[in-house]
């Protein structure tokens, strides 16, 4: 699994030290400063190794801020590739992804057959996650490198899930509120998402105006007016389902 992904990937530089790391399903995305490496979601377990191998074909800087988006096995699973490599990042994720990563690893032959995954590639105690070092609840502001970057959550697909906004690059790395259709709202095989503050997220993110928008499935977007667009079109039909 792990030669597969690292045969898949592709880093994209997207603006000035601005990059999206193209993998299978998913994509994790990172920005170079001048304190270090911040990266947004490290993928799927096998994904960890070829993340890191993509990060160091454009930048030799130490990673200094990984940020999980939410606990999603897709998305926060691969960061043991850079723990081995000798990295010590500052991990950040929100106050819920705790109990979310508990839950799998207790619910997990359950969360096997829900996924349809074989038992044995989940996480079956602590030491089989890499967990966050800080964690917040609502709003959380970073500065590094002499940037800012702003974690902000709103409930969603996940309970956890947060959105990165880089003002000084006018970049935003969405998670899974977009991803260019509309989503599963939930149904007997999904979790029942909710809908209202997936909206208001939606809504908040369009109104920052982003330039450039880093999804964590699919490609980016560098057309303004078309994110705004998306944004509010999936906003409104998230709405439509609550009235």
């Amino acid at each position: 699994a792990i030669e597969d992904v690292r045969d898949k990937t592709q880093v994209i530089e997207v603006g000035p030290r601005s990059y999206l790391i193209r993998m299978p399903i998913v994509n994790a995305a990172f920005f170079e400063t001048d304190e270090g490496i911040v990266l947004v979601d490290t993928g799927m377990a096998p994904a960890g190794p070829a993340i890191l191998e993509a990060i160091r074909s454009v930048s030799d800087k130490p990673i200094h801020t990984i940020i999980y988006t939410h606990g999603h096995v897709d998305h926060a699973y691969g960061t043991w590739a850079v723990i081995e490599a000798g990295e010590t990042p500052h991990i950040i994720a929100h106050d819920l992804l705790k109990p979310r990563f508990e839950r799998y690893i207790r619910l997990r032959g359950s969360l096997a057959r829900y996924m349809s995954q074989p038992e044995d590639q989940l996480p079956a105690s602590e030491a089989d996650l890499v967990w966050p070092t800080r964690y917040f609840s609502d709003r959380l502001e970073l500065e590094i490198g002499g940037e800012t970057f702003v974690l902000q959550h709103h409930k969603g697909e996940t309970d956890d899930q947060l959105y990165v906004w880089v003002p000084g690059r006018n970049a935003l790395a969405s998670a899974d509120y977009y991803q260019g259709f509309l989503p599963n709202a939930g149904n007997g095989k999904r979790v029942e998402r909710d809908v209202e503050s997936w909206a208001r997220g939606l809504r908040d993110m369009a109104a920052l105006e982003p330039a450039l928008l880093l999804p964590a499935h699919g490609e980016a977007i560098a057309d303004p007016a078309r994110i705004r667009d998306e944004l509010s079109a999936l906003a409104t039909a998230l709405e439509a389902i609550v009235e």
